[in-house]
């Protein structure tokens, strides 16, 4: 049972730690598309 328990909680940091991983990506996406529509709209 103990072995069980510490499996599921493996899979759960395994999963916490890819959903981060993707939210990074995805700030990540969003700011560099967000300075670079700022640099064509200032150079524009």
């Amino acid at each position: 049972m103990e072995f069980k328990s510490l499996k599921n909680i493996e899979g759960s940091f395994r999963q916490i730690r890819l959903f981060g991983i993707v939210f990074l990506v995805v700030c990540l996406a969003i700011t560099g598309y967000s300075v670079w529509s700022a640099y064509s709209f200032a150079e524009a």
